[in-house]
């Protein structure tokens, strides 16, 4: 069943979704993720049976697969009429004790973050929780390190303190000190943004942060980046323009890592795709890019 790039960001068959749910027996499953190819667009079903844990299953396949993401989750131990008549679906709770106490603190996060961002939806509509899971992938898929479960928590959680009624004291007790230390490095000073203004204040931040946090803000990023297509041509323009400058900010300003270059360099791939979309309000991008990239070409050398 192949999926139109216009049909992803406006509900994606909510009918064929109905029709997997409903045919399903549901004595025999917990969960239902809709999932997609990135590559061709194609959407599947896969079934979470009630014997699975599906914090692990989510971790397998936005921590482990390049090429796949998770557009829903529907929970059938909840309302699934409520769920189908959401913009999108994110239900992803434990149903039952054991899976609670059985949970990793890869998994903990995923669900604190949920919980958390709950009620809070992204500007296309999607829920909240559809970022911080979409930065996670992002980190697993460019980050190699033997702390990578510790910057996937960070990348669940790197919201919290700024957008949520957590504190730096609730992630220090949940997760401990080192999580908590990346999440308030990526959480904004509103009132130093505001004084300096936004732009400088990231360039400013991005080039001070660790290379941790840095490795989660410019996948951040690359997620906000990624969403650019379908955004208004004003907040389009605008985001691109302060995307271009805070990176040749701090390709000359910092010491960057292997992997911090390769999500740049994916940020600049978005980037030329949106000049190719849209020429006409993007006239200045190619230029700049091609600054950026050749400053890159010196710092690997």
């Amino acid at each position: 069943m192949q999926l139109e790039r216009g049909d992803l960001i406006n509900n994606i068959s909510k009918k064929d979704i109905e029709k997997i749910i409903k045919n399903a027996d549901k004595s025999k499953y917990s969960h239902l993720l809709i999932c997609i190819d990135n590559f061709d667009y194609s959407y599947f079903p896969r079934f979470i049976s009630n014997d699975e844990n599906i914090y692990k299953v989510i971790n397998n396949i936005t921590c482990n697969n390049n090429m796949l993401s998770i557009v829903e989750i529907y929970n059938y131990r909840e309302d699934i009429n409520k769920q189908l008549n959401e913009i999108r679906a994110y239900h992803i709770e434990p149903t039952n004790q054991q899976a609670k106490k059985n949970k990793t603190k890869v998994e903990e996060a995923l669900e604190y973050a949920t919980v958390m961002h709950r009620g809070q939806y992204r500007k296309n509509g999607t829920e909240y929780i559809s970022h911080p899971i979409k930065v996670a992938e992002y980190v697993s898929r460019f980050k190699i390190s033997r702390n990578l479960e510790t910057l996937i928590i960070a990348a669940y959680l790197h919201d919290t303190i700024e957008d949520t009624k957590a504190t730096y004291y609730d992630i220090v007790n949940i997760f401990g000190p080192q999580v908590a230390s990346i999440v308030l490095e990526l959480t904004t000073d509103e009132d130093l943004k505001n004084e300096i203004g936004k732009t400088k204040y990231l360039e400013i931040k991005m080039k001070n942060m660790s290379s941790w946090a840095l490795v989660i803000k410019l996948c951040d990023r690359l997620a906000n980046v990624s969403d650019l297509e379908y955004a208004d041509e004003f907040f389009r323009n605008k985001y691109i323009k302060e995307t271009l400058e805070i990176i040749d900010y701090i390709v000359n300003h910092r010491n960057l890592s292997k992997t911090h270059i390769t999500i740049i360099r994916k940020i600049l791939q978005h980037l030329i795709i949106l000049n190719q979309l849209f020429p006409k309000d993007t006239v200045q991008l190619k230029e700049s890019l091609s600054s950026i990239e050749n400053k890159m070409k010196l710092l690997m050398t």
